[in-house]
């Protein structure tokens, strides 16, 4: 990602869709984002009373909730985001239009 800001929106977000569809976390996981990562994303979300755990089940508080609909604003989700979990593992950055991309 371009700048920290944009990656934690990032991370921020696919955390919370996939616990908000109670999917396996394990589609966040790759080279750039380990288990520890998801661990403190986790906690530091708890803290913020974005998610709640209740007897080891994970789910979006309210403000949870209003914060994934305001971070799919954010990153221009559109309705794909109902339909489909993003694979985090081919996000990249946004490049100019006289760039060159070479996957």
């Amino acid at each position: 990602m371009k700048n920290k800001l944009s990656n934690i929106d990032w991370i921020n977000y696919g955390v919370l869709r996939v616990i908000d569809s109670n999917a396996n976390v394990s589609i966040l996981l790759s080279e750039n984002f380990s288990y520890f990562n998801l661990m403190k994303t986790l906690n530091r979300l708890k803290n913020n009373a974005l998610l709640r755990d209740y007897s080891g089940v994970l789910e979006l508080t309210d403000h949870g909730k209003d914060e994934l609909i305001k971070l799919e604003r954010k990153l221009e989700m559109g309705n794909v985001s109902k339909l489909v979990i993003p694979d985090f593992k081919y996000i990249i950055d946004k490049i100019d239009i006289d760039d060159v991309y070479l996957p």
